[in-house]
């Protein structure tokens, strides 16, 4: 026997079930019993409980004029072309949706076509009362707050357009973690592996002392806080800086080879993300290099893990499921009409997770 499909009932079954028109029994279920006589209020009542009539979350929060749903576009973790950063998006998920919970609002994620294009319309049709958005461009941003859409950007610290909030993590203290530990265990050539490529020059750096390929603008702030915290000790080197073409790093190779043939080699590298610290720790063990015995790696987002599930890597934890929360409590202090600029934040990355990838330099320079 073929099971059935529960079907929920619709305002036009309640509606005939109560002889009336659909209008009175929308008025009616958002709160206006008013409409109509008590006589008729009895039908409604015991036809929305035959029927076990449940109106829509959209449906109940017109008379307040909310959906209690935040729009999230944030790619999927679980997108296969994602998996050189999946667990950075995971984790990013996972923090708004403890906060939302905690707040009782529901999350409406947006369909592929939707997070990778430029419209505006999906966001803006009713169905959600603000945005969490991770964009690298402004235009979408821009419409969305003219809009009057509270709208706070994920992963976004550079270029903020005027009515947006904005999370990020301090990047400049995640490199500073990083940096540290190496040069506490004796590394003074550190390398740097820099990515994606895009767009985005660093701030504190004339674009003639690095090659010009930049960042996104979590790669940016990353490098930004490589070359400031090694420039202040007289130890950085654009020479020791390579850029990944992606959130990984399959040319680590070649990267590779570059350092090892300067005339004073790196015994160090730490690596904008995990993926491409990954990459860099294959390259080198084809090489013949041990990790950590003969080079140092440490990379960022704690989420490298090997096939028995056990990290090897250390990496900088960059809290970012606190940004996801932190997220959703800054759109609601944009929703209850705190200026933008008090609803942008920069958190501190949560720690140093320390493990088997980094160990004391054997040959200083």
């Amino acid at each position: 026997m073929p099971r059935l499909r529960y079907q929920k009932s619709t305002i036009k079954e309640v509606a005939a079930r109560a002889g009336v028109s659909t209008t009175t029994i929308s008025l009616f279920v958002s709160g206006r019993e008013g409409v109509c006589s008590p006589d008729t209020a009895a039908r409604i009542r015991a036809a929305v409980a035959d029927l076990h009539y449940t109106p829509s979350s959209l449906t109940r929060g017109l008379r307040r004029k909310a959906s209690m749903t935040f729009g999230v576009c944030l790619p999927n973790p679980l997108d296969a072309d994602l998996a050189y950063g999946s667990s950075f998006f995971e984790q990013l998920w996972r923090g708004i949706m403890y906060q939302a919970d905690r707040e009782n609002y529901a999350l409406l994620h947006f369909p592929l076509a939707v997070r990778k294009g430029t419209s505006c319309d999906a966001f803006l049709d009713g169905r959600v009362d603000a945005m969490l958005l991770q964009d690298q461009g402004n235009v979408r941003a821009l419409r969305l707050a003219a809009a009057g859409m509270p709208t706070v950007l994920l992963a976004r610290s550079l270029d903020l357009p005027d009515g947006c909030g904005a999370v990020c993590t301090d990047e400049g203290r995640t490199a500073d973690l990083a940096l540290s530990h190496l040069w506490a265990l004796g590394h003074r050539r550190i390398a740097h592996i820099a990515g994606p490529a895009g767009a985005r020059a660093p701030r504190n750096v004339a674009p003639a002392t690095v090659t010009a390929r930049w960042c996104d603008d979590v790669g940016v702030q990353r490098l930004d806080g490589y070359m400031e915290w090694m420039g202040r000790r007289g130890a950085f080197d654009p020479a020791l800086v390579s850029y990944a073409q992606a959130w990984s790093a399959p040319q680590a190779p070649d990267m590779l080879d570059g350092w090892l043939a300067l005339a004073h080699p790196p015994t160090a590298a730490f690596c904008a993300n995990d993926a491409q610290a990954r990459d860099l720790i294959a390259a080198a063990w084809r090489r013949g290099l041990r990790v950590p015995q003969d080079f140092s790696i440490v990379g960022v987002d704690n989420s490298s893990r090997d096939v028995n599930g056990e990290s090897l890597l250390t990496s900088v934890d960059a809290g970012l499921e606190e940004n996801g929360r932190e997220a959703v409590r800054a759109l609601l202090r944009l929703m209850s009409g705190d200026p933008a600029e008090e609803c942008r934040v920069a958190l501190p990355p949560a720690r140093l997770v320390i493990r088997h990838s980094a160990a004391p330099s054997g040959r200083m320079t």
